[in-house]
């Protein structure tokens, strides 16, 4: 079933990100001392004593304004406070009552739905004087909390979870939900292929390259079938990375990895294939599944031999990328879009195999049948026995008495071997050696 979904709103730099990280016991969220960093809506799965709940972290609210990127992150918290089935309205006890909080106070009036009024930067007991300014706004109870240091959260969590009946905290079991990053370098168009797919605004996006920083987790539901998307902050080469926000949020683009079975890399059609681009498919694959999306393609339909240009290019640029699939699409134009769902349930298959150790056996005696292992100082090297050892990307253990004198070369033939036989794509194959005293080969 549907977790509760509660949305943590409130003016720029009252401490919401700080807040959202606290409760999920990690640096999920960027956090800055300026105002403005988290710009769109956040969401994460946290569990609070027994209970399971969703979480959602919002932009600053900032009432005045109707164009450009404050406009679109006050919709993007408007947005997130209608389907949120409780809010907390976190305030500042620094600044004291504003005229921004007014105005928000104002609106929450008007919000059907359980409202929770917490006022952040309260570091302990001695500070909660600072409280007694905002009963003004006619609000009532007020939680003094300091999201920095824990003060105050346990009394205002157990309220907000006292009112969520427990039917909402089981989920229905047994569903694999493929995990997807989608990244690429900046302004490539990867938060409007994520609107697109899901056919709302949901991160906030924009000419300036740059605007996404967090990651976002989002759920697309396609056919009948859940996939969780992950949408990241651009990389660009170490050099162009600057200080502060963006540089955490590149280091973490990389780190999304870790969580996602499987990467979307968009490149843009327009710019054609770059170094970077190279770099971020070969890091990919080391340990994850991988998509091209070639991006804006309909901007470059006016040379008929741009498919075939492209192609070339890619052979070219990504030789390492044999079994990869890659598609042409133009998230603006919504184009060829619905092919991307079936490359990943491809990749997804292959990235999750698990193969028996008879078929893996049979396989081995064919290879060695026909090309074995080139001798070691003068031995013949003896390969007797395969096994699978893990998945996710799928990994073999093979057995030799001579496992040093395997060497990498050898080692790519049989992964290669496992990708055709398996029919593999878009997902690495690792194969590791071993001999029978336990000793490994030094080139795995």
């Amino acid at each position: 079933m549907k977790l509760p979904l509660i949305a943590i709103i409130g003016r720029p730099n009252v401490g919401k990100s700080t807040f959202f990280n606290k409760l999920l016991g990690k640096r999920l969220a960027i956090v800055e001392d300026q105002p403005g960093v988290t710009r769109d809506r956040n969401y994460a799965r946290c569990s609070y004593t027994d209970k399971e709940i969703n979480l959602v972290d919002t932009g600053g609210l900032i009432m005045e304004g109707d164009e450009g990127i404050t406009a679109k992150v006050r919709r993007q918290t408007e947005e997130a406070m209608a389907e949120a089935d409780q809010i907390i309205f976190l305030l500042d006890g620094k600044d004291g009552v504003t005229e921004g909080d007014k105005e928000i106070v104002e609106i929450l009036r008007k919000v059907k739905k359980p409202i929770y009024y917490a006022v952040n930067k309260i570091d302990g007991p001695k500070a909660r004087d600072k409280v007694y300014e905002f009963y003004q706004l006619g609000i009532d109870p007020i939680y003094p909390v300091s999201a920095e240091h824990g003060y105050g959260i346990d009394d205002l969590m157990e309220e907000v979870c006292s009112l969520l009946p427990k039917s909402v905290y089981t989920e229905e079991a047994g569903e694999i939900l493929p995990k997807i990053t989608v990244i690429g370098r900046p302004n490539v168009g990867k938060s409007t292929l994520i609107n697109t797919l899901l056919g709302e605004e949901r991160m906030v996006t924009s000419e300036v390259p740059g605007t996404t920083t967090d990651p976002i987790d989002t759920t697309v539901v396609h056919s009948g079938k859940n996939y969780l998307f992950i949408d990241t902050a651009g990389i660009r080469r170490r050099g162009k990375i600057e200080r502060g926000a963006e540089r955490f949020s590149v280091s973490r683009a990389t780190r999304t990895l870790t969580r996602a079975d499987i990467a979307l890399l968009l490149i843009d059609a327009t710019e054609g294939i770059v170094e970077q681009d190279t770099k971020i498919a070969g890091m990919v694959l080391k340990e994850r599944g991988l998509i091209l999306l070639i991006n804006k393609w309909d901007m470059v339909l006016s040379d008929p031999l741009a498919k075939k240009k492209f192609e070339s290019e890619i052979s070219r640029r990504f030789p390492f990328l044999s079994n990869t699939p890659h598609l042409f699409i133009s998230a603006k134009k919504h184009k060829d879009l619905e092919k991307i769902f079936p490359l990943i349930d491809q990749v997804m298959e292959g990235f999750t195999l698990k193969a028996s150790t008879s078929s893996l056996n049979k396989m081995l005696e064919e290879i060695l049948s026909t090309k074995p292992p080139p001798s070691y100082k003068g031995m013949r090297v003896r390969v007797k026995y395969i096994t699978q050892i893990g998945s996710s990307p799928p990994t073999f253990l093979i057995f030799s008495n001579r496992p040093e004198g395997i060497k990498t070369g050898y080692i790519r033939f049989l992964e290669n071997k496992i990708i055709d036989r398996f029919q593999i794509v878009g997902s690495p194959v690792k194969v590791k050696m071993r001999g029978k005293d336990g000793n490994a080969n030094p080139y795995k």
